[in-house]
């Protein structure tokens, strides 16, 4: 098996266990392809595309590959209670705070990897589901791991 499994798993584990009255999203690529009621309370992870780094040591390349974590909510809140929205917001950027320190500073992810950084996140975005609406926020690590060579 690759590192990439490894590490995978090592940042499924950290996620679901800080979120866990989440539902996984079960396409974390394509949000809207998710059922409502994941996306009132879900998170998904897909990795994204990676980089060869172009060193070599001890039959082993490093690959820099960057992964998303997405979190999603219910807008509950309407145009006459921005109160509700706001909650939400606050919410969503609270649990990206919680997320961002536990990427970081879990053990067995940091053990799986050379480096680990939060990059980015798109902001609060808001989409339709069927009948209702939400906000989400995707944000972006870069990692970088050895894989063997043999």
């Amino acid at each position: 098996m690759s590192q990439i499994s490894t590490i995978f798993d090592n940042i499924q584990t950290a996620v679901s266990t800080l979120f866990p009255l989440k539902l996984e999203l079960s396409d974390p690529v394509v949000i809207e392809n998710n059922d409502e009621k994941t996306l009132a309370n879900g998170y998904g992870i897909h990795m994204s595309g990676a980089t060869n780094s172009n060193r070599v040591l001890c039959n082993q390349y490093t690959v820099e590959r960057e992964f998303v974590i997405t979190i999603t909510k219910l807008n509950a809140g309407t145009h006459k209670s921005n109160t509700i929205f706001e909650s939400t917001i606050k919410s969503l950027l609270e649990e990206l705070h919680l997320l961002i320190q536990t990427v970081n500073e879990n053990t067995a992810i940091r053990n799986s990897v050379s480096i680990i950084d939060w990059v980015s996140d798109g902001g609060i975005e808001r989409f339709s589901g069927d009948s209702k609406q939400f906000l989400m926020i995707r944000s972006i690590f870069r990692l970088e791991y050895f894989e063997s060579l043999t």
